[in-house]
Order: C-alpha cells, then structure tokens, then sequence
C-alpha cells in the first residue's frame, strides 16, 4: 500500500501481522547516476513539505536505501 510517505513509496506488511517494512522507495527522474561497486547513487530534487531539496540516494542490492544528503 502507499500512504503518502515522502520516502518510502510502497510498504508491506505480514498479513499474520507484524511490522510494516518498505517494498520500494519513490524515485523522481534522477538528475545524475552513479555505480560504485553494487550500490548505486542518483541525486534528485523532491519536494518535501513545500520545499525542494536535492537528495543524494543510495540503493544496495539487499534492499537497503540511504538518503545521504
């Protein structure tokens, strides 16, 4: 499901119950992308909260996504 959430753009949870945890993150279209090894990184603008921010993004292949900036 989403829910609006600025970082995660689809959740998940068990249906036995349990925890939510996120399925996939929102990516606007990506002003710049880099591989480094197996992670990549892509800088993009968002708007949160009425105000844009350019975010540095980082993506490891077991799902783990960092805003770095």
């Amino acid at each position: 499901w989403t829910d609006g959430d600025p970082y995660v753009g689809m959740k998940k949870a068990p249906t036995t119950g349990g925890d939510e945890t996120p399925l996939a993150i929102p990516m606007k279209e990506p002003l710049a992308i880099k591989v480094l090894g197996q992670d990549v990184y892509w800088l993009e603008d968002r708007a949160i909260s009425n105000e844009a921010d350019r975010l540095i993004v980082s993506a490891s292949p077991d799902g783990t996504v960092i805003f770095v900036g």
